[in-house]
């Protein structure tokens, strides 16, 4: 074996372990979290996750569901939630949050800042988002660690302590550390399970913020 040989296949072979590791920690990072809702349980209220503004991304699907205790003398049940498909971006403290009201309008976009009509949540304190977290919602977990996946989560006694089964409306995904909405789900429905029928009246959330992003957008054209 020459000299030049005996010097690469030392290279060779990092090379190869380095590729190894290269595609095993593509698999981790592609693997999303898994769990599965209760087959013992009974779907309540449901909803989509949308975002609050174009900054930030939630999607999937979120179901209340309640979930038959084993005591058969004295029957009661508790309540669950499963995130299906979720997904949200990254960040520090990001909590999830169970609320007694539907979320707030969501943040048109906006193609110029001098096109933009300065709507209340811009500038003052508190804006409409925070008021929705901190007047109607109650944090269920101490943070999200997994941002991708199927979740399930059982609601305890001091989850509900604020906000009842009965009474919840919307579910939302808040940043503590910068006060920023990420997104939020309006849950619909409730008589399934003996809940108070929830609906979303009036019009859609998203309509208004639609006809704010198409005026403004019609306004930019014409100033071109």
């Amino acid at each position: 074996m020459s000299s030049v040989e005996r010097y690469l296949l030392p290279m060779q072979n990092l090379l190869k372990l380095l590729v190894l590791v290269s595609l095993i920690c593509a698999a981790v990072a592609q693997t999303s979290y898994s769990e599965s809702q209760p087959s013992n349980s009974t779907t309540c209220r449901k909803g989509r996750f949308v975002d609050f503004d174009a900054s930030h991304s939630v999607s999937g699907s979120v179901r209340l569901y309640q979930l038959p205790t084993s005591n058969a003398s004295n029957p009661s049940y508790k309540s669950g939630l499963f995130l299906d498909d979720f997904s949200t971006d990254k960040g520090p403290k990001v909590y999830m949050y169970i609320c007694s009201e539907f979320g707030p309008p969501i943040k048109p976009a906006c193609p110029h800042v001098l096109l933009c009509p300065n709507p209340p949540w811009n500038d003052e304190d508190p804006t409409p988002e925070k008021t929705y977290i901190r007047k109607h919602c109650e944090r269920i977990i101490t943070g999200i660690d997994e941002y991708e996946g199927d979740f399930n989560y059982v609601l305890t006694d001091s989850d509900a302590a604020e906000v009842s089964a009965n009474a919840m409306k919307s579910v939302a995904v808040w940043c503590d550390e910068f006060d920023v909405l990420f997104g939020y789900a309006d849950l619909e429905g409730g008589s399934a399970c003996g809940l108070g029928d929830v609906q979303m009246s009036g019009s859609s959330p998203l309509l208004l913020p639609l006809l704010l992003t198409a005026v403004s957008t019609l306004a930019a054209l014409f100033c071109l």
